[in-house]
């Protein structure tokens, strides 16, 4: 059975929302999940892209991209 990143985030974050040994645990590890990504900047989440995937992004040759 294939389950798809958005279905396995939703049951992880439903998860962290009802169990707090488990979200303690999900944070100590520092595994992202979207909610964490939704409260970045734009700045900040293409810092971290370029850090965490090496991608070379910047805002202005992402802008064209995006619209």
């Amino acid at each position: 059975m294939n389950i798809s990143f958005i279905a396995m985030n939703r049951m992880v974050e439903q998860k962290i929302a009802s169990d707090p040994g488990y979200a303690a645990r999900i944070r100590a590890d520092r595994r992202p999940v979207l909610s964490d990504l939704r409260n970045l900047t734009v700045e900040a989440l293409l810092a971290k892209a370029r850090l965490l995937m090496r991608l070379d992004l910047d805002k202005e040759r992402l802008r064209p991209r995006s619209q």
